[in-house]
């Protein structure tokens, strides 16, 4: 009687097997991670393009460019009591094709709507949840300063609670929308429907009252930083792309809602992080390494290194270099020195 032997793995060839496949899982991993990556950034770099484009249709409709801060329209506000001023953010949902929202917010009402809006949010940035009115892009708002000093060369994005006459017009971009920085990445900023500016009153709604703080005008006290990003005429090492928080400034956001508004968080920073101590943070930032998403006046988008000079990157924020207060008003731009 014939016995037939069968054939199998032994033990030693099985570890041998899954060693292999091991190994190899452990060489396609990083690779599959960074393909993904690079899907995620791509898709960033396309929304913060769109942010750029949007600007550009209000600018069609307005005849000016969007501000920082601005004003609600008044005949949509259901009460005169209610929200009168709000962001950049919401204020460019109507040329994202978010007339709904744009027209909820617009009302006036406490609590805020809170709109998840999926342009206004980085596939990368995983410190955020996917709802509400998160938030992973900020706007050029010029020099660190005072508003009282503000004007069009030093930025694209102006401060219109304060004076609402004040307007970036196509001929205010004398280097050009295609070398002016208009939006960036921001891994750490807050929701888009809360702004931090130090200048309004503890209870800016009230029509019988002067929104703005008078006494806060002072250059060392009258700072903005969300959402929205400055430039510095001597720049800490925490105000540069991708820095770490400054070390005042940690935990990096202790402030609250001024109670009875929905998005005035300006006047109730107080130490470890007061206004003047929050602004150096108004920074680029991001969570793909090495860089951050720009997008500038023109549309163009770009991802722009963290070790760009950084005299460079201010250059590319002012929209007339030589008109503006920056302390090197002489430096030249090229394409080699952005990316």
């Amino acid at each position: 009687m014939s016995r037939h032997r069968v054939r199998a793995f032994t033990l030693v060839e099985l570890l041998v097997v899954i060693a292999i496949i091991g190994a190899l899982i452990g060489l396609l991993l990083p690779a599959v991670q960074r393909a993904r990556e690079s899907g995620r950034r791509s898709s960033c770099l396309s929304n913060v393009r769109q942010l750029a484009l949007a600007s550009l249709e209000y600018e069609g409709r307005f005849r000016r460019y969007p501000a920082a801060f601005d004003s609600l329209p008044i005949q949509q506000r259901q009460s005169e009591s209610g929200e009168r001023w709000t962001t950049w953010a919401v204020i460019l949902m109507p040329d994202l094709e978010m007339d709904s929202a744009f027209g909820e917010y617009a009302k006036g009402y406490t609590p805020l709507p809170e709109v998840f809006i999926e342009t206004y949010m980085c596939p990368s940035d995983s410190a955020k949840t996917r709802s509400g009115s998160a938030c992973s892009y900020v706007a050029n708002y010029g020099r660190d300063e005072g508003v009282v000093h503000q004007k069009p060369a030093n930025g694209a994005f102006l401060n219109r609670i304060y004076d609402s006459k004040v307007a970036v017009l196509e001929g205010h971009w004398k280097d050009g929308k295609d070398r002016t920085i208009a939006f960036s990445e921001r891994s750490d900023g807050g929701p888009y429907d809360e702004f931090a500016w130090s200048g309004l009153t503890s209870n800016p709604n009230n029509p019988n009252e002067d929104h703005i703080d008078r006494e806060m005008t002072d250059e060392e006290k009258d700072r903005a930083w969300g959402p929205v990003f400055v430039w510095h005429d001597s720049p800490l090492q925490c105000a540069y792309i991708n820095a770490p928080p400054c070390d005042e400034c940690n935990p990096p956001d202790p402030c609250k809602l001024v109670p009875g508004t929905g998005r005035y968080i300006g006047n109730t920073c107080e130490k470890p992080c007061s206004e003047q101590l929050r602004s150096p943070n108004a920074k680029p930032s991001s969570e793909h390494g090495g860089g951050v998403n720009m997008a500038f006046g023109s549309g163009r988008a770009l991802f722009v290194r963290e070790t760009i000079d950084y005299r460079v990157y201010r250059a590319l924020m002012t929209l007339s270099e030589k008109q503006s207060d920056s302390p090197d008003r002489d430096k030249m731009i090229d394409d080699q020195s952005i990316e």
